[in-house]
């Protein structure tokens, strides 16, 4: 389900997944589409007509890739994690192009891609950490325990979102918080927390951050947005049922619910 959240034109693609659960757009508007349940990643045109699709197959070690996350790339890369690494494909063909690796041990669990071709990852390993690849797949940043060292509760189910500048955004389920690092991995913020009032969640979702800062978190609800520091702004109280969501270069919000 597309939101041109500034216009009135809607867009929506039914009726063609089965368990779909993750959502990306490339430069050109194609739109990349992962269901969970069949490990296929389909990709539509701009206006939402069908291009192909395509299995995400199996992991180095012989076992299943289940598709938990994924990331897209301007330039219409697919970036899946995984138990072993993050799994690199040509969006529109499926071709595998490689895999990126961290040498300690643990598993990647969610991924955002920035504008300039890096990658920051959830790794688990005694806890979340944050792991950034540069755009030559060369790791130079980590940040450990980036939730628990804050609020002094482990994080079990992290989500995590990029904006232009490379400030790095999570989003921890178990908490029902966000908190912001900048691009040196240094702690800036945190916002949100367990209540009903503005400003707070029930049941977190989905995190994105539009190409002014804004951050969007869907919870029980619907869809609040925060400014760059996390102050409340505004919140779309009749959307529901989210299970990821992503911005195209226009400022276009594109979603994945179950409804």
């Amino acid at each position: 389900l597309h939101y041109p959240l500034r216009r009135q034109r809607q867009m929506c693609i039914r009726d063609r997944f089965s368990d779909a659960r993750e959502i990306g757009v490339d430069q050109k508007g194609n739109i990349y589409v992962g269901d969970f349940e069949t490990g296929i990643v389909q990709a539509f045109d701009a206006n939402g007509s069908y291009i192909n699709q395509w299995f995400t197959g199996q992991r180095d070690d012989g076992n299943d890739m289940y598709l938990r996350d994924m990331a897209v790339t301007l330039d219409g890369r697919v970036f899946i994690p995984s138990w072993d690494g993050i799994y690199e494909f040509v969006g529109l063909s499926g071709q595998r192009l490689g895999k990126l690796t961290y040498p300690d041990e643990g598993y990647f669990e969610d991924v955002a891609a920035a504008p300039d071709g890096s990658l920051v990852a959830v790794l688990f390993y005694a806890g979340e950490n944050i792991v950034r690849f540069d755009n030559t797949g060369e790791v130079d940043l980590i940040i450990e325990s980036p939730i628990g060292n804050v609020t002094d509760h482990s994080e079990l189910d992290t989500q995590i979102a990029l904006d232009g500048l490379g400030n790095i955004y999570l989003l921890g389920s178990f908490n029902n918080l966000a908190l912001i690092y900048n691009r040196e991995g240094r702690y800036q913020n945190k916002f949100g927390g367990d209540g009903e009032g503005p400003g707070t969640f029930r049941a977190v979702g989905a995190i994105a951050v539009d190409n002014h800062s804004r951050i969007y978190i869907s919870d029980f609800s619907g869809i609040q947005i925060f400014g760059l520091n996390g102050r409340y702004l505004e919140s779309f109280d009749n959307q529901s049922g989210i299970r990821e969501m992503c911005f195209d270069l226009n400022g276009d919000l594109y979603i994945v619910d179950v409804n």
